[in-house]
């Protein structure tokens, strides 16, 4: 558990940073439920009173944490608009996605581009529809 002290690191980390690292505090934040310790009756009220990203920014980066977790097992090392391109992909549909893109990932890089994953996503989308 997470005491007052910490979430108020956290919020400060959030609104002082961004990008990576940002999501890495957004998302401890959000799994310690934060926002109760720090007396707020919601997440969504915590957010406007205290941080300086809006609701849906919050939740998008706590989508991509989640995201990259699932497939790496770290967080901060994939780009936001990156794990966006499987946000509305099942985990097994994020699973194969992403093997397939480390595949076509350009020589010298960790990790495949947006644009790889879209096209992939675009891709399992089109094929689901025809088959199913």
């Amino acid at each position: 558990m997470i005491d007052k002290q910490q979430a108020l690191g956290l919020v400060n980390s959030i609104n002082k940073t961004s990008g990576k690292k940002r999501r890495k505090s957004i998302y401890e934040f959000f799994v310690n439920n934060c926002f109760a310790t720090l007396g707020y009756e919601t997440l969504a009220n915590c957010i406007r009173s205290s941080m300086t990203l809006s609701v849906s920014s919050f939740y998008r980066s706590v989508t991509a944490a989640q995201t990259e977790l699932a497939l790496t097992g770290k967080i901060g090392r994939i780009s936001e608009l990156t794990l966006r391109q499987l946000a509305n992909l099942s985990a097994q549909q994020q699973q194969q996605i992403w093997s397939k893109a480390l595949l076509k990932a350009k020589a010298g890089h960790l990790y495949p581009t947006a644009t790889v994953l879209r096209e992939l996503t675009a891709q399992e989308i089109l094929a689901n529809e025809i088959f199913n």
